[in-house]
């Protein structure tokens, strides 16, 4: 973490980026030394980019605007970065600035404004899983696909209809559920305890039928969230399934489930499973 009068910048696993907050004007070192640990924390992961929040910002001197075109852009190109995020105001004060600063990095990115951090997290995830479909794109991944977009949009009615009638779901302590009924009221049951559970994929591997996706999972006990994170999980995990008739024939999971459990207990005193 880098963390100046003028300015903080993080690292921020949970969608891969590095996030840069201004706070108020400066120029020269000031103004250059956290946009350079920004492109060292960039290149210490694959395909990470970078959010500069633009809702404190003020105009750049030319002199750092210059600097930002012809040093920052190229290093923060070669380090990886495809995406460049600008966090703006409703009456975005900085429209000018950052229309002009946006012409010469298209060159090297995408760039795009949004109002608010969720807008960001949510361009990055569809855009990665367009990336992924790209490179997988067969009619099983993109029925898998199209059923974790179900789960992390906690769509009941979708996830029946891509389960087949005797759809198998198998958990990481082995616990089965078999038939779509069934399932769909576990899911009903998960999403009570974790509504906003969310799948994230960073790598799928497929063979005919079988298609196995690899990332995160992650969730908050009844969207119960506190300063301390307490009641929110994310964990690495794995799944693998099959799929039959544009259907999902098995859904199974691999993921050490423990926090999950343990957070369920201290909420209401009973175990839990995991989808």
């Amino acid at each position: 973490m880098y963390k100046s009068q003028f300015c903080e910048v993080n690292y921020l696993q949970e969608i891969n980026v590095v996030f840069v907050k201004w706070k108020k004007f400066c120029k020269g070192n000031d103004y250059r030394e956290p946009l350079l640990y920004a492109i060292e924390e960039m290149k210490k992961y694959d395909n990470c980019h970078y959010v500069a929040d633009t809702r404190d910002g003020f105009e750049n001197e030319d002199e750092d605007t210059e600097w930002v075109f012809s040093e920052f852009a190229p290093k923060a190109s070669a380090a990886g970065c495809r995406y460049i995020f600008f966090i703006i105001s409703p009456e975005n004060n900085l429209k000018e600035e950052l229309e002009g600063q946006s012409v010469e990095l298209k060159k090297y990115f995408k760039v795009i404004a949004c109002f608010d951090f969720a807008e960001v997290g949510k361009v990055i995830k569809d855009a990665h899983l367009e990336a992924l479909l790209k490179e997988n794109n067969t009619k099983s991944v993109r029925v898998v696909l199209d059923y974790v977009n179900a789960i992390n949009a906690a769509d009941i009615s979708r996830l029946y209809d891509l389960m087949t009638n005797d759809h198998l779901f198998i958990d990481s302590r082995d616990n089965r559920v078999i038939g779509r009924d069934e399932m769909k009221k576990a899911w009903i049951g998960y999403f009570s305890m974790f509504p906003d559970y969310k799948i994230e994929i960073d790598k799928i591997v497929e063979k005919d039928s079988f298609v196995c996706l690899l990332g995160y999972a992650s969730g908050t006990y009844k969207s119960l969230k506190n300063s301390e994170n307490s009641n929110c999980w994310r964990v690495p995990a794995a799944w693998t399934t099959i799929v039959r008739d544009d259907k999902l024939k098995q859904w199974q999971v691999y993921a050490d489930n423990t926090l999950a459990i343990e957070i369920y207990n201290r909420n209401e005193n009973v175990s839990c499973g995991d989808k």
